[in-house]
């Protein structure tokens, strides 16, 4: 089941489906009735502060020989 993961500045929400993520308006959000409600979500830094292990991982530099 699709679960709200936290809200940007910008009033879009990233949904979290499982093995992928999407982004969507907060309109969208509260029109499919996603939990937990939109005024419940935390922000996006507030999310990547406690799921530190979430975030982007940079590219390792290629080794061509």
């Amino acid at each position: 089941m699709a679960v709200g993961r936290y809200k940007t500045h910008d009033h879009k929400v990233v949904v979290d489906y499982g093995p992928q993520t999407a982004a969507m308006s907060e309109e969208d959000y509260d029109r499919a009735a996603y939990t937990p409600v939109y005024a419940d979500l935390p922000f996006e830094e507030d999310w990547f502060a406690a799921h530190p292990e979430q975030m982007a991982q940079p590219e390792k530099p290629r080794r061509d020989h």
